[in-house]
């Protein structure tokens, strides 16, 4: 199912409307020019650097503004948690030969409680803007959702919820350069955890 859909607010140039693929399976979105390629190039080139791995909104405000407008609206359009703030940003540099294996993201490590036997907090979702061109970047590093092969382009988000299986294809060539955000785990805490913390602090009372 192909739903066109109006791209999420935003400072920055303005891009063709975007279109969201409801790709099978639960809670995932392709959106495509969601930013124009131009400006995605320009942050690319700002990322390919040395220590340009973590992001936060003191050095990067510009960028942590517009992960958390995509953040925002993909919640309030599809998800529905809640989320305000990032957790944490960081931009993903793969260069020839580089790969993911099958992961998913809500393995984000959170608070353990006593009596309790896995964190509380976890990724509801996690947003990702691609910043370069498969075929012009880069060749290969295509991401693999269940039997859905994809291979985003230059200013595409790929918005993915915590508990889908997914893997990237090693690069044949080139590099292949994204940002990805993940949503405040203290409000999933709150979203999904507060029942189950709840109960624990009647049983266990300070």
């Amino acid at each position: 199912m192909i739903e066109n859909e109006g791209r999420p607010s935003t400072n920055m140039l303005p891009a063709p409307p975007a279109t969201t693929t409801a790709l099978p399976g639960p809670k995932v979105l392709h959106i495509k020019a969601a930013m124009i390629a131009e400006v995605a190039r320009g942050i690319a080139a700002r990322l390919d650097r040395p220590g340009a791995t973590s992001l936060s909104a003191q050095t990067a405000p510009d960028l942590a503004r517009e992960m958390t407008r995509l953040v925002r609206w993909a919640d309030e359009r599809h998800f529905h948690t809640g989320v305000t703030e990032l957790a944490e940003l960081k931009a993903l540099t793969y260069d020839e030969g580089d790969f993911m294996r099958r992961h998913t993201d809500n393995s984000y490590e959170g608070i353990i409680l006593p009596g309790m036997d896995e964190p509380v907090g976890r990724v509801p979702f996690a947003t990702q803007l691609y910043l370069s061109e498969p075929g012009v970047d880069y060749e290969g590093g295509e991401l693999v959702i269940g039997r859905k092969v994809l291979q985003p382009g230059i200013g595409d988000v790929v918005v993915l919820r915590g508990d889908v299986p997914h893997e990237v294809r090693p690069i044949t060539s080139g590099t292949r350069i994204a940002v990805k955000a993940l949503v405040q785990v203290a409000t999933y805490l709150r979203w999904e955890w507060t029942p189950r913390l709840s109960r624990y602090l009647a049983r266990h009372p300070s």
